[in-house]
This record gives C-alpha cells, structure tokens and sequence, in this order.
C-alpha cells in the first residue's frame, strides 16, 4: 500500500470521527414520548384510540369522557401555526352549551419522580373569560386534579393552576385572545416539586434561548404529583365559550432544539475521537 492511500485512508477515518463526535454532542437520544395529532379520528374524540408512543410512555386506553355528552368534536381543519409549529387537520372542538362541561381523557403510563416531564399542545379559546370560564390540558392522578394548564378561574390570561397541590398557582402577561391559536408547554420537575411554563414556545431554538424565556417557575409543594391522564377540560357550563385542541404531548423529551455546545466541549470530545482515529489509522499502516 503506498504512503499516499494510507495518508488518505487516515484522513477519511479522522474526518469520520469528527462527524460522529459533533453527532453526538448535538443530537440526544430519543426519549419516552406520547403523542396524539388526532389523525385519522371524525366525529367525536369518544373512543378515539389513534396516536403514536415510545420508549416507554404509551396511551393506556382510547379517549373517554366525564358522562355523557362531555367530549370534544372532531373538526376538519387547522389552528396552527405557532412560531413554525403547525397543526394539521384534524382538531378537537367543544363549545359550552348549556348541556355539559368539556372533559375528554385519556390515560397514558402513570409518571412519577420524573426531573422534567414536559406536556404541550396547542390550544385556542373563543368566548368571555369572567363567565366562571376555565379550561386547558388538565393532568390527573385517577380522579384527583393536579395540574390545569391553559386557563385559571375566570382568569384573561394563560396560567397554571394547582388546586388539590398547595393551591401555589401563577398566571402569565399573555391574554387568551379570542381564536388565538396558542402554544402551551409545561416542564414539570417531580423531584424538587418545580413547574416551569411558557407560552408560545419556539421549539427551533435552544430552551436557553432569550427568545424562550419562561413565564414563570414555581414550587408547587410536596404532595403527591404522580400523573397517570390527560384531560381536555373546559366550563362552566352555558357560557358559550368554544375551546379547541391539537397536538396533545406527553414526553420525557425536551421539544426544544439542542443545546449548541461549548466550543471546548467540541473540541475535548474531537481530539479525544481523532487521537483514537490516528491510532487505529497507524495500526492499519
């Protein structure tokens, strides 16, 4: 073999493992996740049992409701986009009538002791916040509410409430809007009892980025926080508020886009791999 081809060969083996390092550095695995788009559903969410799962949070039942009469329509149409992320047809709708409530569920693996369990959506609401209005993605343990991310009691803006925890619930600056499509994402930290909240996220950049500032964190307090079902919630009844829904995750998956690493990170990780690579190449020789 001529000096040549093995300086070439070195060369294609350094190059390769460079590309696998920064790979790694830039690209996360794949983590548990639960997702439903509501593809393929018509006429009620009512024993939908669509959407797709991984690594280990997986959709337990199809969607049910509180009784009769208390699940969301299936609509032919979007309402996204937000910051670039879309909904595609269909969504979910519920207008409140005077016959019930908005409460379609939907169980997935219970998650316990998680340090950031995220749960997103898209959500928009139609009507008059102060008509004891409420709604959003509620997250349960059984029976027992925990979490109700999208609108507090009669609030104008989006918040997080936590009534059957210490009742430590905080509301943000962004108002509802009336058909505003919205991006609502929550990183629940089950180990220090911490949620952090944003609205209208942009998932193609960085969780460090300015641009994705949180609207709040807060201590929710020590009781009992395992989640084993999501809810699309909306009330009181008779108010004539619409809600809708798309894109319901459930994910121990950051939705943001990696973190760029340190330039000494890289380059540690690139040395390390060319050093190895260079040996294997000399070994070759």
């Amino acid at each position: 073999m001529s000096a040549l081809r093995m300086r070439r060969g070195g060369i294609r083996v350094v190059a390769f493992a460079v590309a696998v390092a920064v790979a790694l550095l830039i690209a996360p695995a794949k983590l548990p996740a639960a997702a439903d788009y509501f593809d393929g559903y018509t006429d009620t969410l009512y024993n939908q049992g669509g959407g797709i799962s991984s690594g280990g949070i997986d959709w337990v039942y199809p969607w049910g409701d509180g009784g009769f009469g208390q699940s969301a329509y299936i609509v032919d149409g979007a309402i996204g986009p937000v910051n670039n992320y879309l909904s595609f047809s269909p969504y979910a709708e519920f207008t409140l009538d005077s016959f019930a409530p908005l409460e379609s569920i939907r169980s997935f693996t219970p998650q316990s002791n998680d340090n950031a369990l995220y749960i997103y959506a898209l959500v928009s609401f139609h009507g008059t916040p102060g008509q004891d209005s409420y709604g959003g993605l509620g997250l349960y343990n059984n029976g027992d509410e925990k979490f109700l991310i999208g609108q507090r009691y009669n609030s104008t803006t989006w918040g997080v409430e936590t009534q059957n925890l210490n009742g430590a619930g905080m509301s943000s600056t962004v108002p509802l809007g009336d058909f505003t499509s919205t991006l609502l994402l929550a990183r629940i930290n089950q180990f220090d009892n911490l949620l952090t909240f944003w609205v209208n996220p942009d998932f193609g950049l960085p969780a460090s980025d300015v641009t994705n500032t949180p609207a709040f964190t807060f201590d929710y307090g020590p009781g009992v926080d395992d989640l084993e079902n999501v809810r699309l919630r909306g009330g009181n009844v008779g108010n004539g508020n619409k809600w809708q829904f798309d894109d319901i995750n459930v994910t121990l998956d950051s939705p943001f886009a990696p973190e760029i690493p340190e330039p000494a990170s890289v380059a540690t990780v690139v040395l390390g791999s060319t050093a190895h690579a260079l040996r294997r190449s000399r070994r070759c020789q």
